[in-house]
This record gives C-alpha cells, sequence and structure tokens, in this order.
C-alpha cells in the first residue's frame, strides 16, 4: 500500500497470492495469510531449487550453497518478487544447460519450460532479460529441425519475452529513459544522468562506475550473503557473512570425474554476466531518484540483484587447476546448517 499498485505482473507473486486466497477461503485473519504467504513462497522457491540442483550439470554445491545463504533465504520466506525471480533465473539457466550438454533431444516440453520459466523471470526485473540469450548454447542438431527453423525458434522465445516485458514494463522504462530532472527533498530540481548525457560524457560515467565498484564492493559482498542491514534491520556479524565466502570458494573446487562447461560456454556465461552487471550499473546510472550528476558513486544497488546471475559465474569460473582428493559435500551441508 506505501508503494502504490504493482508495477510486476501478478505471477511475480503467485505463491502470495495463492496462500492468501486460500486463507481468505477459510475465513482466515491476516496473521495466518502473512504466515502461509511466507510458507508458501518459501516451498516454491525450495521446490524449484531442488529441480534445477538436480538438473544442472556443473557447479551444483557451489549455488547450493548460495541458495541457503542468508540472504537468499531471507527473500524467498518473504512476500519480495525476489523469490520467484531467484527460483525462475536458476530453473531457466539450469534447465538451459541441461539441455546444452546432457539431454540428447529437444522436445516440446522443454520448450513450454523454458517459456514459463524466462516470462516469469523477465518482467520482474527487466535486465535479466539478457540471461535468456543463454539460449543459443542448444546445439541446432538436437531440435530435429533445420537450421533456419531452429534459429527462428531461439529467436521467438527471445521476442516472446522482449514483448512480455514491454507489455508488463513499459511505464518503468519510459520513466526511466524519460526526462533526467526532479525535484529532491529540499525542492529543488537536481540534474541526473540520461541516455545523451552519458553519450556525451563517457569519462565521467566511466569514472563514476570505477568509483562504485572501487567503494561499495564490500557492502556487495555483505549483501549477498549476509542480508542487508539498514533496509531490513538484519544484524548479521561478518563472521557469518565471510563462513558463506569460504564456503562458496570451498564448494567451487572441482572433484575427480566431475564435468565442466566447455570454452564456448564459458565464455558465453561470463559475457551475459558481464552484460548484466553493465545493464544493473547503467539502469541505476538513469535512476534520478539515486544518482545526479554530482553524485561520486552509485547508491542503491544491493548484493541481492547479482543472486539470479551468480550461478553463470560460478559455472564460468570453474577449473581444473585444483582437484578435490575427496568430497566434501557432507562437510558444505552441516556447515551451511549450523
Amino acid at each position: 500500500l506505501d508503494r502504490g499498485p504493482l508495477t510486476v505482473p501478478f505471477t511475480s507473486y503467485l505463491p502470495q497470492i495463492i496462500a492468501i486466497t486460500f486463507i481468505r477461503l477459510l475465513g482466515g485473519g491476516n496473521v495466518a495469510w502473512l504466515l502461509l504467504g511466507r510458507v508458501f513462497a518459501l516451498s516454491v522457491y525450495l521446490a524449484l531449487g531442488y529441480i534445477a540442483i538436480k538438473i544442472i550439470p556443473f557447479a551444483k554445491r557451489a549455488i547450493t550453497v548460495l541458495l541457503l545463504a542468508p540472504t537468499s533465504m531471507q527473500v524467498a520466506a518473504s512476500f519480495s518478487y525476489d523469490c520467484m525471480l531467484n527460483a525462475c533465473s536458476l530453473l531457466f539457466v539450469a534447465y538451459v544447460l541441461f539441455l546444452a550438454y546432457e539431454k540428447k533431444s529437444v522436445s516440446l516440453k522443454d520448450w513450454v519450460i523454458l517459456i514459463l520459466s524466462s516470462v516469469i523471470m523477465s518482467p520482474i526485473k527487466v535486465i535479466y532479460l539478457a540471461l535468456v540469450f543463454l539460449v543459443f548454447l542448444i546445439p541446432n542438431n538436437k531440435m530435429n529441425r533445420n537450421n533456419v527453423k531452429v534459429l527462428m525458434s531461439k529467436i521467438a522465445l527471445l521476442a516472446t519475452n522482449l514483448l512480455a516485458v514491454l507489455v508488463s514494463r513499459i511505464t518503468s522504462i519510459t520513466n526511466l529513459i524519460g526526462s533526467s530532472e526532479y525535484n529532491n527533498t529540499t525542492g529543488e530540481i537536481v540534474k541526473g544522468y540520461d541516455i545523451e548525457t552519458i553519450i556525451r560524457n563517457p569519462l565521467k560515467v566511466i569514472v563514476l562506475w570505477v568509483n562504485t565498484i572501487r567503494v561499495k564492493t564490500v557492502d556487495y559482498l555483505r549483501h549477498t550473503f549476509g542480508g542487508v542491514e539498514t533496509a531490513n534491520g538484519i544484524h548479521i556479524s561478518w563472521l557469518i557473512i565471510s563462513l558463506f565466502l569460504v564456503l562458496v570458494v570451498l564448494a567451487l573446487i572441482v572433484e575427480k570425474n566431475e564435468k565442466l562447461i566447455d570454452f564456448k560456454g564459458k565464455i558465453v556465461s561470463l559475457g551475459i554476466c558481464v552484460v548484466l552487471f553493465g545493464a544493473l550499473l547503467l539502469t541505476f546510472t538513469l535512476s534520478t531518484d539515486l544518482v545526479t550528476l554530482k553524485s561520486a558513486y552509485i547508491m542503491g544497488i544491493q548484493g541481492r540483484y547479482f543472486l539470479p546471475f551468480l550461478p553463470l559465474v560460478f559455472i564460468g569460473l570453474q577449473g581444473k587447476t585444483i582437484l578435490a582428493k575427496h568430497s566434501i559435500q557432507i562437510q558444505l551441508i552441516v556447515a551451511v546448517y549450523f
């Protein structure tokens, strides 16, 4: 109510909506639907996360640790749309890589899963539309069609997501690329960045981005593995945040006979991550509520915004420079639990 009407499709809150409807039909009160909404959201997150971890060919242990980190769990058991965003983005990534590297042929059912998971994901935060380009990793010979029809199918998936984004988020997109002037709390009109300003002053934007990465990296690390203290009043010690980071690093160590993504897959995966990080910086640069021409760095970006594409970073980083002699899977599970 404080933030006005929903700016994202209702599918972004589907588990919570089902819970609220169910409780209202039973005549329950607000506390009941609040609690059940969280339970439903967490259940969907865990179910989709389990399927994704089961089918993804690479970096299973590191992604599991990431999914169970404090920030991931906090948004999963809440009324935030990040629950569906994180779950559907991981499911989409996992399914594409499963089709590209494990399954022998792609069926109609596979396309339906890709469409449903991506169409829910993309409109929530527009920049994650870039994840859909991962579909071009699927070999053409797995689709039992000629190359032209296969290419058209992949482009159709991308176009479907683009259409879903335009239909549901056109107002947000228009506001973002529109006027760069706004009234701040003092009533003063302050000039912010717009597309024209960025094109005319690329060096100023580069300095802004470099300063942001230099100043805010520690905050991003804290937010990714420990929760957002300022927004939610959650005080998690640096010991826990550091230990989760250590667990991720340990989980990235490759075991004997474990599969690694090929060179082409690494390039595509890491390339998409670079594009997404750049799109994130650009989006907040254009946000006149957070950044002005006088700003030294970008405010507002939180570590949880990296969660949808961090699995691709993990997959791209894995190598066989260090090999584990024995599996530490049980130890990782126990450590994450504690």
